[in-house]
C-alpha cells in the first residue's frame, strides 16, 4: 500500500492556535540581532489588536495572520497586511500597500517551498480584496517591536528567505545599515540657531523631540526607544535611534548633531549601554553624522523588498 502524504492546508490564525504560532515565529527570530522573543503579551499586541504598535507611525487597515499546517503541525507563518508604512505616509489618498510584516517557513524542503508558495498564493487574495497593487516587505516601520529593536527589515544573513522572496520576482527596493556605539559620559550638546527650541514628549520605553523655528515651523525631529536584550538581565539595555529627520532647508547647519548628541545623553541618563542606529544607503550623509558621534558600523546589512501584484487571471 502506498502512504499518502498529509495535504497541506493555508488558513487564517485562529485565537487558539496563537500559542503554537508563537513557539514557531519565535524559532526564527532567536537568529536575529537585537531581538527577544514574543511573549504573549506582545502576541496580543500585534496578531489581535486592528492598529499594532510600533516604533515607527504606521497607518493599519486590514491584517491577515496566515498559518500553514500540515497533520497538525505548523510548518509556516505568514504576517500580512494592508495600509501605508512610514515611507509613504504622505499618499494616503493612494490606494493601501501590501505588506508582508514576518514570514516563517520550516527548514524542511521542499515542505517550505510549497508552504511558501500557498502562503503567498493566500496573500496575493486577501492584498486584491484589499485594492492594493503594490507589495512591500519587510519595511522597516512595520516590524514587531521586539524584533531587532523595533525594525522589521529583513535580515540580510537570512539567506533562505532572501534567496525564496527573490525566486518569486521579488525586488530588493532599500539596503540598511547597522551602526553601534557603546553609551557613556555626557557629550556636550550646542544649539545650532538661537531662534530653535526643542520639545520633548516622554515615552513609556523613551523619549520623542520635535525643533521648531520661531516655535511654530518644525524643521526637524528624532525619537529614542529602548528595550531590554535579556529579560533576565536587566543590564544588557539597549536604545534605539529611530526616525531622526531633518527638513532639507535647516541640513547642514549641525541640526541633526544637535538632535543625535541630545538622544546620546538621553540614552545615558536612562542606563542604557549601548545606542543602536540602522540607516538606509540612500542617506550618505547620516551615515557621516553618525560616525561622526562615534558610531561604528557592525557587520549587518538590512533589506526591504517590493513587488508588483498582477491581475488575477
Amino acid at each position: 500500500m502506498i502512504p499518502v502524504t498529509p495535504a497541506l492546508t493555508v488558513r487564517p490564525l485562529a485565537e487558539e492556535e496563537m500559542d503554537a504560532a508563537r513557539a514557531f515565529v519565535n524559532e526564527t527570530l532567536s537568529i536575529a540581532p537585537f531581538t527577544v522573543p514574543l511573549d504573549k503579551a506582545e502576541v496580543q499586541a500585534q496578531w489581535v489588536r486592528e492598529q499594532p504598535p510600533t516604533h515607527y507611525e504606521m497607518r493599519w487597515q486590514r491584517h491577515q495572520r496566515l498559518g500553514a499546517w500540515r497533520a497538525g503541525e505548523m510548518v509556516g507563518f505568514l504576517d500580512a497586511a494592508t495600509g501605508h508604512d512610514s515611507d509613504h505616509l504622505d499618499a494616503p489618498e493612494h490606494p493601501p500597500h501590501g505588506i508582508v510584516r514576518f514570514l516563517a517557513l520550516t527548514p524542511r524542503e521542499p515542505l517550505a517551498d510549497e508552504a511558501y508558495r500557498l502562503l503567498m498564493d493566500a496573500a496575493d487574495d486577501f492584498w486584491r480584496l484589499q485594492g492594493a497593487r503594490e507589495l512591500y516587505a519587510y519595511p522597516i516601520g512595520g516590524g514587531y517591536r521586539t524584533f531587532q529593536a523595533g525594525a522589521g527589515i529583513l535580515p540580510g544573513d537570512w539567506d533562505t528567505t532572501v534567496r525564496r522572496l527573490t525566486a518569486h520576482d521579488w525586488r530588493f527596493c532599500r539596503r540598511y545599515y547597522a551602526l553601534l556605539r557603546p553609551s557613556g559620559a555626557p557629550v556636550e550638546e550646542e544649539y545650532p540657531a538661537a531662534n530653535l527650541s526643542l520639545v520633548q514628549q516622554r515615552l513609556a520605553e523613551g523619549r520623542a523631540y520635535r525643533a521648531y523655528h520661531r516655535r511654530v515651523e518644525l524643521v526637524a525631529s528624532a525619537k529614542l526607544v529602548g528595550m531590554n536584550l535579556d529579560r533576565t538581565n536587566t543590564a544588557a539595555r539597549l536604545a534605539h535611534i529611530i526616525d531622526i529627520h531633518v527638513d532639507e532647508d535647516w541640513r547642514n547647519r549641525n541640526v541633526g548633531k544637535w538632535l543625535v548628541r541630545r538622544l546620546l545623553n538621553d540614552a545615558a541618563l536612562q542606563g542604557y549601554q549601548e545606542v543602536l542606529a540602522f540607516l538606509p544607503n540612500t542617506l550618505p550623509n547620516a551615515m557621516a553624522l553618525f560616525m561622526q558621534q562615534g558610531f561604528v558600523e557592525i557587520n549587518y546589512r538590512g533589506y526591504t523588498l517590493e513587488r508588483a501584484l498582477g491581475a488575477l487571471e
